[in-house]
């Protein structure tokens, strides 16, 4: 979206791209850490209330809201990070039959 900006400053509209996909990154890791750490959630989940447990289901959670879209931002901004990750995923798309 930025790149069919018609307008000036296209540097910063790109900055505030950024800075609103890091800043929404890491208001999700806070909000998953909130969330292991609530006392009534814990309950629920059978986890120790008050401690943040870093297991599976975080980092799946983490992962999937906060990694996957940095490295979407990351790969349309800098196209040789985007043909590294092609490298790299396409042998696993082939295996997948998505190819």
């Amino acid at each position: 979206a930025v790149t069919t900006w018609a307008f000036e400053p296209k540097q910063l509209v790109s900055f505030g791209i950024w800075a609103a996909v890091l800043g929404a990154a890491a208001l999700t890791l806070w909000t998953f850490v909130a969330i292991d750490r609530n006392t009534s959630l814990s309950v629920i989940g059978g986890s120790t209330p008050g401690k943040v447990s870093f297991d599976r289901s975080f980092f799946v959670n983490v992962f999937t809201y906060g990694v996957i879209p940095l490295v979407g931002v990351i790969t349309t901004q800098f196209p040789y990070f985007g043909r590294l990750f092609a490298q790299w995923f396409n042998p696993l798309m082939r295996l997948a039959g998505a190819e």
